[in-house]
C-alpha cells in the first residue's frame, strides 16, 4: 500500500559515470540508508522536469522525486507491506 508523503528531504549521493546515485536521505531528522535503487525514470510534464528514484530502505520502498529546475528533492511516497 502506498502512503503519500510529499515532503522535502535532504539527500546525499555519488556520481558514477556521470549518473547520480542516492546513498542516503534525511527525513524528519532521521537518516535513511538506501539499500538498493530499484528504478530511475525521467519525466517531463509541460515545462516541469523531474527524475523519479524508487529506492529500497530495509523492507520498505520509497519514491524520491528530484526537480532539477528548482534543485529540490521530495519524499513523494512510501510502499509499506501490510
Amino acid at each position: 500500500m502506498y502512503q503519500i508523503i510529499h515532503e522535502t528531504i535532504r539527500i546525499a549521493g555519488i556520481f558514477d559515470k556521470l549518473q547520480f546515485k542516492p546513498v542516503w536521505f534525511i527525513w524528519k531528522n532521521k537518516r535513511f540508508i538506501i539499500k538498493k535503487i530499484t528504478l530511475v525514470s525521467k519525466l517531463k510534464e509541460g515545462s516541469i522536469e523531474k527524475i523519479i528514484y524508487s529506492v529500497q530502505v530495509g523492507s520498505d520502498v520509497y519514491r524520491l522525486d528530484y526537480f532539477p529546475q528548482e534543485k529540490e528533492w521530495f519524499l513523494e511516497s512510501i510502499w509499506i507491506d501490510d
